[in-house]
């Protein structure tokens, strides 16, 4: 076979006009040809050094060639042991078009497929978007099962993350469910409404709630009974280190095991002073001046009865009437006592 020196050739061919072939087809350089080739019979015009024909010897080459409608290169080739001949295809290069790249072409490692999966080694920007999944392959219309705008908003199905996620702000729609949720047992809830039911619930600073039931038993600080910290139990019973309650407090029943401090004043439900008109019974704090003109924080009891069981003692006693056990009785308008002999046991006005 002779090598002919690097010509630009137009060749005419039987039946089709004759196109630029722009030296395109590189599985065969010596024989680089132009334009549609088909069948025999062609020739030659040598247009890189003015006009003119002449045969070259490898005519039997190119008049074996030729392209179909797609620009695909066919040669000819004649069956071993045969008198027909078959076309086959010759690949520009790597490939002829993408779908017929070669396993180890290197246009693979530059370019994604369309059509089966592929790992992108860098950072992929999509401008405008993605849209993912047909909810309706059958009717497009009906939209995609995700989506992700440009301006970055995002619509899923189902978004799980494994490890974390930050989130400036979110906002649910309906309700949120959390681990393997089952009513009243595992996992938790939040609903569209912001009825919730969780395990525990940790609040660092504060939390504001209009309402607040709990149904078993609370637990506040590090509780230890009688030590530490403070309990509320189902029933209502509770173990705390101090109570203040700045307006009422309404008790069936106060039973108090160590001491008791009152800062204010401490009445029945009902009270009013007087000795006829008077009801109920008060501890009354009330400020006055001693002789000095200083102000003097004083208390008075005011009860229907008192019953001393053991020693009174008395610095000034105001009485309206004595009764004694024989059932006399001493009346006086105003009694004061003057004093009282405890060797004889006389109480003398």
């Amino acid at each position: 076979m002779t090598i002919m020196a690097k010509k630009h050739y137009t060749v005419t061919t039987k039946g089709r006009p004759a196109r630029s072939r722009n030296g395109r087809d590189t599985m065969y350089p010596e024989y680089s040809a132009t334009g549609h080739t088909s069948g025999t019979g062609s020739s030659v015009m040598d247009t890189s050094s003015g006009s003119g024909t002449h045969e070259h010897t490898n005519m039997q080459l190119l008049d074996s060639l030729s392209r179909d409608d797609d620009f695909y290169l066919y040669i000819r080739e004649k069956l071993k042991d045969a008198d027909e001949s078959t076309l086959q295809k010759i690949k520009a290069g790597f490939a002829d078009i993408a779908a017929d790249l070669t396993e180890d072409s290197p246009v693979l490692k530059k370019f994604l497929s369309r059509l089966k999966d592929d790992t992108a080694a860098g950072i992929i920007t999509f401008l405008k978007g993605i849209n993912i999944g047909l909810k309706d392959p059958d009717d497009p219309g009906q939209g995609y099962n995700a989506e992700v705008k440009e301006s970055g908003d995002a619509l899923f199905q189902i978004l799980e993350v494994a490890v974390k996620g930050l989130i400036k702000e979110l906002y649910v729609a309906g309700d949120s469910f959390f681990g393997n949720y089952s009513q009243g047992k595992s996992g938790a809830l939040i609903s569209r409404n912001g009825d919730s039911e969780l395990n525990d619930l940790l609040v660092r600073l504060k939390a504001d709630l209009g309402e607040l039931l709990v149904r078993g038993k609370s637990l506040f600080g590090n509780y230890v009974p009688g030590a530490s910290g403070a309990s509320i139990d189902a029933e209502g019973n509770a173990e705390l280190r101090e109570l203040l309650v700045r307006l009422k407090a309404v008790l069936g029943s106060l039973r108090v095991n160590g001491d008791s401090e009152f800062r204010g004043n401490l009445s029945s439900e009902e009270f009013v002073s007087g000795f006829l008109g008077g009801k109920g019974w008060a501890i009354m704090k009330e400020t006055v001046l001693n002789a000095l003109g200083i102000p003097e924080t004083k208390y008075t009891g005011e009860f229907d009865n008192v019953v001393v069981r053991g020693i009174l003692r008395v610095f000034e006693l105001v009485v309206s009437q004595l009764l004694g056990e024989n059932d006399n009785r001493v009346f006086t308008a105003m009694m004061e006592v003057d004093h009282y002999d405890p060797e004889t046991g006389t109480v003398w006005l």
